[in-house]
């Protein structure tokens, strides 16, 4: 049997890591309430002995009110935006199976349910564990913090966020230092602006930032790859309504390949930390330094052949019905659009690049205690892209069953099926919040590269040749709750090595 990694799984190894992680999270959890159906009673019209009052029409039916519930799409449409509360979100988080360490927890960590562009910057937590930093203690306030109520110096809606920190492995200091304000009556418009130099990445969609320091920590899997960024950028959100939101920024940075600089795991082996893959390799061959699921130090001397990229990145992104709000009592939907524009060109043998990327999520309450939830993606990249840009597609969070980063290209298209069954709630249909639940999935997924795209081209260059037998597919089962998951995973296509096992602490989407 296979692990995160393809090296083969023991038991025993994780025996011990799973007593005191199960452990410590569900000491931790608290109980949550479930938001409970309220009904409006018709009100009669009452007479009195001086005089009748006019007739009143009332409605055929009573009016639900449920935090975590929108009547109609034309209602949400017509009304006023306004910004829900932290707890309401998380009431909505709940109903759709999406909370975990890093969803709506008590570890809510940063790139999540925010605008896309937000993970153009560094985007680690200021206490984090991996491969490149090792420990890494800090402290910070994070961008992109949407407080109407924030003041500076008594300036109305302005407010400061920032992180400074130093890492015991790479032994080096990080910091960013950056201000944002509101601007309308309705508060929906947010411009900011940032100084940084610290490690960011690109794969914290795959598993989240917590759960990644908790794995690399205790047993040695980092399934992220690591970059560092030192520079400037400007961002702005606007708050279209409450269904639609759109965000751009301006990054003008130097991006440096970070090593590994510690193989320190509680329980695990040496041997799974990876090397962590250069930025860009001017042959072509980035993806091979750092793509594999393997172990080892695989190439060795030839890991950076660019250490340092210097560049200039536009980034526009648009999120529909961003916050997952349930359209009807069954259905919930959201769409995330992202266009990045990147110039290399102060760099020796520099390009220029184009990243387009669209994602949706549907959650669909098939029958009581039953749900069906899918994710699809797709991307294109036209130009020279970096290895670190580029669509990797292959183990946790991705093709589950398959070798980690198995698959590279410069176009890609995934689709996630799961299928929940639990116990339904009380005050509605959806699976009663804390329960376990059973799983099956369905993972399946295609990249390649297309030579056209190397040169000017559109987003839908290359498409033309996919056709549905070349899609890889794997399929699974698992038991899940608000706090971990157990997957077990097969790949249906390719060469089949057996199932891999996958312990998680958040849900895949």
């Amino acid at each position: 049997m296979k692990s995160f990694l393809n090296s083969r799984y023991e038991m025993g190894f994780f025996t011990p890591l799973m007593a005191i992680l199960l452990c410590g999270i569900m000491l931790a959890e608290s109980g949550h309430a479930l938001a409970k159906t309220q009904e409006i009673p018709q009100e009669i019209p009452q007479e009195t002995p001086q005089e009748s009052k006019p007739e009143t029409t009332m409605p055929d039916s009573t009016v639900r009110q449920e935090i975590y519930y929108t009547p109609t799409l034309e209602d949400i449409l017509e009304s006023d935006f306004r910004a829900y509360e932290p707890q309401e979100v998380k009431k909505m988080i709940r109903h759709l199976i999406r909370e975990g360490v890093d969803f709506g927890g008590g570890f809510q960590s940063s790139p999540y349910d925010v605008p896309p562009v937000y993970s153009l910057f560094p985007n680690l937590q200021s206490l984090h564990y991996n491969r490149v930093n090792g420990l890494f203690l800090g402290i910070g306030r994070d961008r992109m913090d949407w407080n109407p109520r924030s003041n500076l110096f008594s300036i109305p809606n302005v407010q400061v966020h920032g992180m400074i920190g130093y890492g015991t492995a790479s032994r080096e200091w990080e910091y960013s230092i950056g201000a944002e304000r509101l601007f309308g009556e309705g508060k929906r418009l947010l411009i900011g602006a940032e100084f940084y130099k610290a490690l960011g990445t690109q794969d914290a969609w795959r598993s989240g930032l917590t759960e990644n320091s908790l794995t690399a920590f205790f047993a040695g899997y980092d399934f992220h790859d690591y970059y560092r960024q030192e520079g400037f950028g400007f961002y702005a959100v606007q708050k279209v309504h409450s269904m639609l939101e759109l965000s751009g920024s301006y990054l003008s940075e130097t991006v440096f390949s970070a090593e590994r600089n510690t193989r320190f795991s509680v329980f695990g082996k040496s041997s799974t930390m990876r090397l962590n893959p250069p930025i860009f390799d001017v042959d072509g061959d980035g993806a091979g330094a750092g793509n594999g699921a393997g172990a080892g130090d695989g190439a060795g001397a030839e890991q950076i052949s660019v250490s340092e990229i210097d560049q200039v990145t536009f980034g526009v992104g648009l999120r529909w019905n961003p916050e997952l709000r349930l359209l009807t009592e069954a259905l919930s939907a959201g769409a995330t659009v992202m266009i990045e524009s990147g110039d290399t060109g102060e760099t020796e043998d520099g390009a220029r690049f184009t990243r387009y990327e669209a994602q949706t999520m549907v959650f669909y309450r098939s029958g009581p205690g039953t749900m069906v939830s899918w994710r699809g993606m797709a991307g294109t990249l036209t130009g020279d892209t970096p290895w670190y840009r580029q669509f990797h597609l292959g183990g946790v969070g991705t093709l589950r069953g398959f070798g980690f980063k198995e698959f590279s290209g410069n176009q890609m298209l995934m689709s996630n099926l799961e299928v929940k069954f639990g116990v339904p709630s009380r005050t509605n249909d959806w699976i009663r919040e804390g329960d376990a639940y059973l799983l099956v999935f369905l993972d399946s997924g295609w990249t390649q590269f297309t030579d056209d795209l190397f040169e000017d081209a559109g987003p839908f260059t290359g498409f033309s040749s996919f056709r549905t037998a070349d899609l890889q597919h794997s399929a699974g089962f698992g038991l899940g709750s608000s706090s971990f998951r157990f997957e077990l995973g097969w790949p249906l296509t390719g060469e089949n090595d057996g199932p891999s096992l996958m312990i998680r602490f958040n849900p895949t989407f």
